[in-house]
């Protein structure tokens, strides 16, 4: 094997490392961001309800 072909072999395997990485990140902030504002709505609503109760 020439040096170059596996020069490429290892960059073609970081890029696809790298893709799935960013793949996963983005899917996992994406889920926590969706949880924060399920929290802060549930907030807004509880505080919404306790001042239309007083």
């Amino acid at each position: 094997m020439n040096f170059i072909d596996v020069i490429y072999q290892v960059i073609s395997i970081l890029l696809l490392v790298l893709l799935v990485c960013g793949l996963v990140i983005f899917v996992r902030s994406f889920k926590k961001r969706k949880r924060q504002l399920d929290n802060i709505e549930e907030k807004l609503d509880d505080l919404l309800e306790k001042r239309q109760q007083s």
